[in-house]
């Protein structure tokens, strides 16, 4: 007890030094004192609040360490000393979470908690969402767990948005929050603004002529899906209720032995964090494209850091084809073509286009949700067709059918000219079919 006693003291006192230099003169001194103490803060999960506290009355002092003493010695599996640290934390996620697109999803949500320590030395944070068709397919236990895992951990059962801007803007947590379709994100502004906005470093918010950061990471679970613009900001996870015959340990967070386990990774992660090198502008496979190739970019970097770049790249690939594009417009402008192609003609009725748009296989159109997709699902119309095509440049036209006209009557529609400029700009290289979901290699303990 001597020896702990000792170790809290010499802590204390380092924390004070450090705390005093927060108003020194020198710019560079002022940074390194502040640095250090947020390592200390991210290895002990606390907030400065409880900085102040403990210099203050030296309350719980016994359960703060300094990340500078050595790294505690962690093993994933009997024998292992210095096991890598994604392979830590998937195969004791994999003990708890079921994802209906295994393993890719597995993956990726592997690298979204592992990036939430590093998040700010880049430009952009990801947002997780984890959404489910039904109640009781494991939203809130991966939302617990990443509790225990992710940096700076803030979950938010309720909460003003006033409150989040503030702790946002203070602590850069990561921000845990479940049942967010009940939050009406379609009409919920400020709500929406924080989710959106904290995507990208230098988002914020003016309230009351002060200035709020909203860059941080934050991860969300919901039924169903969620407004487009927050979609195309996050790497989106398909949940289900997993099957009787998995294997699944019970997450319980009065098991002692295993939130210790957690607890372990979660220090082993912190370490890492500060050892890693990350390349910023790792080379993306070239089916990812704007907000798809943004957020796999952060989450890309960190697997390249722990040797799994190739099984990132997979996932990316993968995933990103279960999920439109950054824009419902690039979607149609993409599928159209596939109509134009299969019927190999050079103009086309406004009908004769939604009656093939309906049959493509895996078709978004049968069900379309309004271009903010907050709307209940349908079938596309040609009317909305034609609202979707008017950005573009692209307005139907009085056509006459190619051949013979005997009997046949004009139709408004759309030559496949009118297409060709915003195919060219828009619409990416449809020839290379990306790895399938079904085709990635299991990853495998060793």
């Amino acid at each position: 007890m001597a020896k702990k006693t000792g170790q809290t003291s010499k802590l204390r006192a380092k924390l004070t030094k450090l705390f005093g230099l927060l108003g020194s003169e020198n710019v560079g001194e002022r940074e390194a004192a502040r640095r250090k103490i947020d390592e200390i803060l991210k290895v002990n999960r606390k907030r400065w609040n409880d900085l102040t506290e403990l210099l203050q009355t030296g309350k719980d002092a016994d359960e703060w360490r300094d990340p500078d003493d050595a790294a505690p010695s962690v093993a994933s599996d009997p024998g292992a000393t210095d096991p890598n640290a994604f392979d830590l934390l998937y195969f004791t996620l994999e003990d708890y979470l079921y994802f209906k697109h295994q393993p890719q999803e597995l993956v990726a949500f592997t690298l979204w908690a592992m990036h939430t320590f590093v998040f700010d030395r880049f430009m952009i944070t990801p947002r997780l969402a984890l959404l489910s068709p039904v109640r009781g397919c494991g939203k809130s236990t991966a939302i617990d767990i990443l509790e225990r895992v992710t940096c700076r951990a803030n979950k938010c059962d309720h909460s003003t948005t006033a409150g989040l801007y503030h702790v946002i803007d203070t602590e850069r947590p990561t921000l845990l929050l479940d049942e967010v379709d009940n939050l009406e994100l379609t009409t919920n502004g400020p709500m929406k603004a924080i989710l959106n906005s904290g995507h990208k470093r230098g988002g914020s918010k003016l309230i009351a002529k002060k200035k709020f950061s909203t860059f941080a990471p934050a991860a969300f679970g919901a039924i169903g899906v969620l407004p487009l613009p927050l979609m195309h900001r996050s790497i989106v996870i398909s949940m289900e209720r997993a099957p009787r015959s998995s294997q699944l340990k019970r997450f319980d967070l009065m098991n002692a032995d295993r939130m210790e386990r957690l607890d372990t990774v979660y220090r082993f992660l912190f370490q890492w964090s500060l050892q890693c090198k990350l390349n910023l502008d790792p080379e993306l496979p070239k089916q990812l494209h704007n907000r798809r190739a943004d957020n796999w970019r952060v989450l890309i970097a960190v697997a390249d850091a722990c040797g799994k770049g190739d099984i990132a790249r997979e996932a990316a690939i993968a995933m990103s084809r279960e999920h439109q594009d950054e824009d419902a417009g690039v979607e149609l402008l993409k599928d159209v073509r596939k109509v134009f192609d299969a019927r190999n003609v050079d103009r086309l009725a406004n009908t004769d286009i939604v009656l093939d748009l309906h049959g493509l296989e895996d078709s978004i159109w049968t069900e379309w949700r309004g271009i903010r997709g907050d709307q209940q699902p349908r079938k596309i119309s040609t009317g909305e067709l034609s609202r979707q095509l008017r950005p573009f440049g692209i307005a139907p036209k009085t056509i006459w059918p190619s051949g013979p006209r005997t009997g046949v009557k004009s139709a408004r529609g759309y030559y496949r000219q009118q297409f060709e400029a915003a195919w060219e700009a828009y619409c990416s290289d449809e020839s290379d079919t990306p790895t399938q979901l079904s085709k990635i290699k299991r990853l495998r303990k060793v």
